[in-house]
């Protein structure tokens, strides 16, 4: 069953990036995919909000990495001039 992807679902994403954001990120490209990518489809229902903060999420099975990790790790990868 396919999970929705509304305009709270959204919003949350765009508070999501407005904060990673303030940690320095200057990849527009990196915030784009970011801003893209539906984040609460990986975790269960229940934990919608913690889907959409800046902190790991520990379940049972897996470690979901806070998003400015995500964003560094994209950062990193998509503009190579930054590592000289």
């Amino acid at each position: 069953m396919k999970q929705e992807d509304n305009f709270k679902h959204q919003g949350m994403r765009k508070q999501l990036i407005d904060s990673i954001r303030t940690k320095g990120i200057d990849d527009e490209r990196v915030l784009e995919a970011m801003l893209k990518v539906p984040r609460h489809h990986f975790l269960e229902k229940a934990f919608l909000n913690q889907a959409y903060t800046d902190q790991a999420f520990k379940n049972w099975s897996r470690t979901n990495h806070f998003p400015a990790i995500y964003r560094c790790l994209s950062d990193f990868l998509v503009t190579p001039q930054k590592r000289r």
